[in-house]
Protein backbone atom coordinates (compact mmCIF):
# COMPACT_ATOMS: atom_id res chain seq x y z
CA UNK A 1 0.00 0.00 0.00
CA UNK A 2 0.91 3.36 -0.95
CA UNK A 3 -0.18 6.24 1.30
CA UNK A 4 -0.35 9.68 0.07
CA UNK A 5 -1.32 13.23 1.22
CA UNK A 6 -4.23 15.04 -1.29
CA UNK A 7 -2.26 18.20 -2.99
CA UNK A 8 -6.15 19.70 -3.18
CA UNK A 9 -7.52 18.77 0.54
CA UNK A 10 -4.80 18.80 3.72
CA UNK A 11 -7.17 16.94 5.51
CA UNK A 12 -7.45 13.87 3.03
CA UNK A 13 -5.53 11.03 2.63
CA UNK A 14 -5.54 8.03 0.20
CA UNK A 15 -4.10 4.76 0.13
CA UNK A 16 -3.00 3.19 -3.14
CA UNK A 17 -3.03 -0.78 -3.92
CA UNK A 18 -0.35 -1.18 -6.54
CA UNK A 19 -1.75 -4.43 -7.28
CA UNK A 20 -5.38 -4.07 -8.00
CA UNK A 21 -4.86 -0.25 -8.66
CA UNK A 22 -7.71 0.34 -5.88
CA UNK A 23 -7.99 3.91 -4.18
CA UNK A 24 -9.24 4.54 -1.05
CA UNK A 25 -9.74 8.21 0.22
CA UNK A 26 -10.37 8.22 4.21
CA UNK A 27 -9.85 11.88 6.67
CA UNK A 28 -6.73 12.30 8.77
CA UNK A 29 -9.36 13.71 11.27
CA UNK A 30 -11.33 10.61 11.13
CA UNK A 31 -8.27 8.18 11.16
CA UNK A 32 -5.55 9.46 13.85
CA UNK A 33 -3.55 6.55 13.15
CA UNK A 34 -3.01 6.97 9.86
CA UNK A 35 -1.30 10.60 10.61
CA UNK A 36 1.93 9.08 12.14
CA UNK A 37 2.31 7.23 9.24
CA UNK A 38 4.93 7.84 6.45
CA UNK A 39 3.80 10.22 3.41
CA UNK A 40 4.61 8.04 0.86
CA UNK A 41 3.70 11.11 -2.67
CA UNK A 42 0.71 12.86 -3.39
CA UNK A 43 -2.66 12.57 -4.95
CA UNK A 44 -5.00 14.51 -6.66
CA UNK A 45 -8.18 14.85 -8.55
CA UNK A 46 -8.11 16.54 -11.69
CA UNK A 47 -10.97 17.52 -14.00
CA UNK A 48 -12.18 13.76 -13.55
CA UNK A 49 -9.20 12.25 -13.61
CA UNK A 50 -6.95 10.84 -10.61
CA UNK A 51 -3.75 12.00 -10.93
CA UNK A 52 -0.62 10.02 -8.10
CA UNK A 53 2.99 10.61 -7.88
CA UNK A 54 4.86 8.54 -5.11
CA UNK A 55 8.18 6.69 -5.07
CA UNK A 56 8.39 2.92 -4.65
CA UNK A 57 11.17 0.74 -4.21
CA UNK A 58 13.39 3.77 -4.50
CA UNK A 59 11.66 4.52 -8.25
CA UNK A 60 9.12 7.83 -8.24
CA UNK A 61 5.91 6.93 -10.63
CA UNK A 62 3.18 9.04 -12.12
CA UNK A 63 0.31 7.39 -11.94
CA UNK A 64 -2.85 8.58 -13.98
CA UNK A 65 -6.37 6.86 -13.36
CA UNK A 66 -4.96 2.96 -14.29
CA UNK A 67 -1.65 4.29 -15.93
CA UNK A 68 1.23 3.92 -13.82
CA UNK A 69 4.19 5.59 -15.43
CA UNK A 70 7.83 4.77 -13.97
CA UNK A 71 9.99 7.91 -13.53
CA UNK A 72 13.03 5.94 -14.68
CA UNK A 73 16.53 7.91 -15.57
CA UNK A 74 15.47 7.42 -19.47
CA UNK A 75 11.60 8.61 -19.09
CA UNK A 76 11.65 12.66 -19.21
CA UNK A 77 8.23 14.41 -18.58
CA UNK A 78 7.90 17.33 -19.94
CA UNK A 79 5.09 20.04 -19.72
CA UNK A 80 4.00 22.70 -22.56
CA UNK A 81 1.78 25.75 -22.04
CA UNK A 82 -0.96 25.16 -25.19
CA UNK A 83 -2.18 28.74 -24.63
CA UNK A 84 -3.16 31.00 -22.05
CA UNK A 85 -5.65 28.13 -20.16
CA UNK A 86 -4.03 25.03 -20.92
CA UNK A 87 -0.72 22.79 -20.31
CA UNK A 88 -0.06 19.26 -21.95
CA UNK A 89 2.10 17.09 -20.12
CA UNK A 90 3.87 14.49 -21.84
CA UNK A 91 5.62 11.35 -20.60
CA UNK A 92 8.33 9.39 -23.11
CA UNK A 93 10.67 6.93 -22.71
CA UNK A 94 13.27 6.44 -25.23
CA UNK A 95 11.67 8.91 -27.95
CA UNK A 96 8.54 7.07 -27.45
CA UNK A 97 5.60 8.23 -26.22
CA UNK A 98 4.05 6.81 -23.10
CA UNK A 99 1.02 9.34 -22.18
CA UNK A 100 0.11 12.74 -23.18
CA UNK A 101 -2.82 14.82 -22.11
CA UNK A 102 -3.96 18.12 -22.92
CA UNK A 103 -5.70 19.83 -19.62
CA UNK A 104 -6.77 22.87 -18.48
CA UNK A 105 -4.76 24.67 -15.95
CA UNK A 106 -6.85 24.97 -12.44
CA UNK A 107 -7.53 28.39 -11.19
CA UNK A 108 -5.53 29.68 -9.01
CA UNK A 109 -7.69 31.96 -6.61
CA UNK A 110 -6.94 34.11 -5.19
CA UNK A 111 -4.22 35.34 -7.60
CA UNK A 112 -0.59 34.37 -6.54
CA UNK A 113 0.38 38.21 -6.27
CA UNK A 114 -2.31 38.59 -4.16
CA UNK A 115 -2.22 35.03 -1.76
CA UNK A 116 -1.23 35.59 1.51
CA UNK A 117 0.43 31.89 1.69
CA UNK A 118 4.16 32.24 2.36
CA UNK A 119 6.11 30.61 -0.33
CA UNK A 120 3.39 29.41 -2.39
CA UNK A 121 3.88 28.89 -5.88
CA UNK A 122 1.69 27.75 -9.10
CA UNK A 123 3.04 24.08 -8.78
CA UNK A 124 0.91 23.75 -5.07
CA UNK A 125 -2.39 24.32 -7.10
CA UNK A 126 -1.34 22.58 -10.83
CA UNK A 127 -0.11 18.96 -9.82
CA UNK A 128 0.94 18.23 -13.52
CA UNK A 129 3.57 21.27 -12.85
CA UNK A 130 4.09 19.86 -9.30
CA UNK A 131 5.46 16.68 -11.35
CA UNK A 132 7.18 18.66 -14.21
CA UNK A 133 8.92 20.68 -11.87
CA UNK A 134 10.17 17.55 -9.53
CA UNK A 135 10.85 15.26 -12.53
CA UNK A 136 13.44 18.12 -14.15
CA UNK A 137 15.36 18.84 -11.32
CA UNK A 138 17.60 16.15 -10.01
CA UNK A 139 18.21 17.23 -6.58
CA UNK A 140 13.97 17.64 -6.40
CA UNK A 141 13.68 14.38 -7.55
CA UNK A 142 16.62 12.31 -5.52
CA UNK A 143 14.96 13.91 -2.08
CA UNK A 144 11.43 13.75 -2.27
CA UNK A 145 9.73 10.79 -0.67
CA UNK A 146 12.91 8.85 -0.09
CA UNK A 147 14.05 7.79 3.02
CA UNK A 148 9.69 8.36 3.91
CA UNK A 149 11.05 11.77 5.68
CA UNK A 150 7.76 13.49 5.05
CA UNK A 151 5.36 13.12 7.71
CA UNK A 152 2.39 15.14 8.46
CA UNK A 153 1.22 15.45 12.58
Amino acid sequence: MVLMQSLDTFDDLAELDINTGRIRWFSRRANSAAVSRPIHGHIAQLHGRTLCFYRRGGVLHFRVDNKDFELTENTLVNLVRVDHDTNCIKVTREGTSLFSWTYRRPLVFPPLGLDPTPFIEEEDHDFCLFVYNVANDPGRRERIYAGHTLKFR
